[in-house]
């Protein structure tokens, strides 16, 4: 697929199947919660919505909780969302070999959610470490670096049912293969995922219920840009079967049956001979 074709064929699958909104049901009504009766409050308004101010105004966000009480709630919604990405990818999969279902999906994701969440202890701890180490700008380009990476390995768990270190390794040589189309792709994922993080501004509440939204469209987008592209095969115009090439020209392999060939089991050739 080309990256027009991903883009309208993502749009077209997340309208036509809005039950991949359902796997990220239970880790948005479980956050939700959290933040209504925690009464989480990151003290930002619309008013501090300006985009030179943006970057600053989210370094200095300050908790009304207690960390020790936020980590754990925060790291269970996380394996949440990426059991739920794992449940969409394996429904496309299942989509794919045309038998979708969104208990397929799960069995998928179900099979592959301990490479999934080793790969996320994995980055997590190399986000620590970058953070640790770099400051500024610097920071923010080790964080794209690695969530760009990050994306693309879910497909290739889910798909080739790879361990996290092959997977990793697999994302690398899915982003070689096309680069411009890979980053174009993430770019668009991540304006998606902006979006859902501006709607803290007017409404802490806002933030999981529009993430659950837009966590399907992305999902959809890496899936249909991770997968190879196949060329369409010559087909033969009289009965639809695959053409093969001999000494430059595209002859059908099929054997065809007249009637009272068919009967007796006998192939005859495209000039009626019996074989």
């Amino acid at each position: 697929m080309n990256l027009k074709e991903i883009i309208l064929v993502s749009l077209e699958n997340y309208a036509e199947n809005m039950r991949l909104v359902v796997p990220f049901l239970v880790p948005t009504i479980f956050i939700t919660a959290f933040i209504y009766i925690t009464n989480l409050d990151l003290g930002l308004t619309a008013e501090l919505l300006h985009w030179g101010s943006l970057t600053s105004v989210l370094q200095n966000v300050r908790l009304n909780i207690e960390m020790s009480l936020f980590i754990p709630y925060f790291s269970v919604y996380l394996l949440l969302l990426i059991f739920g990405a794992g449940i969409d990818i394996g429904f496309l999969k299942r989509e794919i070999e045309e038998e979708a279902s969104l208990e397929k999906g799960i069995k998928e994701s179900y099979k592959s959610f301990l490479t999934l969440f080793l790969l996320s202890v994995f980055y997590f701890l190399l986000v620590y470490l970058i953070f640790s180490i770099l400051q500024g700008k610097y920071f923010y380009a080790g964080i794209f670096i690695l969530s760009f990476f990050f994306l693309y390995t879910f497909p290739s768990i889910i798909f080739d049912k790879n361990n996290f270190i092959p997977a990793i390794f697999q994302s690398v040589q899915k982003i070689l293969e096309n680069p411009v189309k890979s980053v174009v792709i993430y770019f668009l994922s991540l304006f998606l995922l902006f979006l859902s993080i501006i709607s803290i501004f007017y409404d802490i509440l806002y933030f999981p219920l529009i993430l659950m939204f837009v966590m399907p469209l992305i999902i959809n987008f890496i899936t249909l840009s991770y997968l190879k592209e196949e060329k369409e095969e010559e087909k033969c115009p009289e009965c639809g079967g695959a053409l093969e090439e001999h000494d430059g020209r595209f002859i059908c392999t099929c054997l065809l049956y007249t009637s009272d060939a068919a009967d007796e089991l006998d192939g005859v050739d495209l000039g009626g001979r019996r074989i």
